[in-house]
């Protein structure tokens, strides 16, 4: 009993600890131009402590997701956590995808990861990046959140360079000790060519979760640059780029409507010319498709992969013509 009395106070002030570091650095930062990196760097570090062990599943997928890149894959999908619910490559009948998305993945990312995987991806015919279109990740930096380990997870297994290597290095010697833990682990069981099967909670309400992407959206589109560089690698290759929108609840998509702005407008210039599907108000038949108002359930990622593998078929097949 002790010890259970013991570890339990542990967990009680490291729950403490967290919540009044995040109010300092939130407090600091009131102070600061909101818009301003110091401001960013000042929530941030309010954001990072240290890795708790539920997080070692999430690194076991990332690994796997990394090192058993299969190079017969004809689509390579990159993105955030929307395409990464939304695309199962184990209900693609035609096309081999390959779902390399990240929970709060950013562009810059996704160009990192795509120069990674190309070592290993030989050239064929008809070749895809897909590319999920979120209309905050223009201005959206992972290192930034609460999710930086994942930032330090993909340093240490697939070379992706850090924006702020002060910041993140502080903190690989825990993610190094998670991936030794895992060496000559068995994968993880819900993994499919790259694809993980998690469900997203309800968490927050559509209104709440458009405010938050309205708030990434506020700072400067820095990420561009990050696209069009994607871009330029990707046909460099002789291969095509193409994006897609996820479908969102309509409670979103009506708050979507209700900013009276086109969301989309900051990406258009560095979309130009690329194929676009848009499904961002797409509504299935069945409300169980959504585990949120922006996400979709495993349910709902086995209706709308089939839709993204015609529009991919759809365009390789006009292309040839």
């Amino acid at each position: 009993m002790p010890a259970t009395r013991g570890s339990g106070l542990v967990r009680c002030w490291e729950k403490v600890y967290c919540r009044l570091r995040i109010w300092w650095f939130t407090a600091v930062a009131w102070f600061l131009p909101r818009h301003s990196v110091l401001a960013r760097i000042v929530r941030s570090r309010g954001c990072k402590v240290k890795p708790r062990r539920k997080e070692m599943g999430w690194v076991a997928h990332l690994a796997t997701m990394c090192n058993d890149f299969a190079p017969d894959t004809d689509v390579l999908v990159l993105g955030s956590s929307h395409p990464f619910h939304a695309i199962n490559p184990a209900r693609a009948k035609h096309l081999r995808m390959w779902n390399a998305s990240i929970i709060a993945g950013d562009i810059y990312t996704a160009y990192h990861l795509y120069l990674a995987f190309r070592k290993r991806w030989p050239w064929r015919p008809n070749q895809m990046v897909l590319l999920g279109e979120d209309f905050w990740q223009v201005s959206y930096q992972m290192e930034f959140t609460i999710y930086f380990t994942t930032s330090v997870a993909l340093h240490l297994l697939a070379g992706v360079p850090y924006r702020r290597p002060a910041l993140m290095r502080p903190y690989e010697r825990v993610i190094k000790g998670m991936l030794s833990e895992l060496s000559g682990a068995p994968p993880p069981q819900n993994v499919y060519r790259g694809h993980g099967i998690l469900r997203e909670l309800e968490g927050k309400s559509a209104a709440e979760r458009f405010a938050r992407h309205r708030a990434f959206a506020s700072f400067v589109p820095t990420e561009l640059q990050w696209l069009i560089r994607l871009r330029e690698a990707v046909e460099a290759d002789g291969r095509r780029l193409a994006l897609v929108r996820i479908p969102h609840r309509s409670d979103y998509v009506r708050e979507g409507h209700a900013a009276g702005v086109d969301l989309w407008a900051t990406a258009a210039s560095a979309r130009e010319g690329l194929p676009l599907f848009d499904h961002f108000e797409l509504q299935p038949a069945d409300p169980i498709c959504f585990a949120n108002a922006d996400h979709l359930s495993p349910e709902g990622a086995d209706w709308f992969t089939p839709i993204v593998e015609r529009d991919l078929i759809r365009l390789n097949t006009h292309q040839q013509e």
